[in-house]
């Protein structure tokens, strides 16, 4: 039981970082693309 609850939350930690990652990544990516058009 606590392995697998341990793995579960492993996954959904890596996954929500991912996310969080993705989203810093294109929020930066459509800054600096403003930045460099102005």
């Amino acid at each position: 039981m606590l392995k697998n609850i341990s793995s579960l939350e492993r996954m959904l930690l890596v996954s929500v970082s991912f996310t969080m990652f993705g989203i810093v990544y294109f929020t930066l990516k459509q800054f600096s693309g403003k930045l460099i058009n102005t």
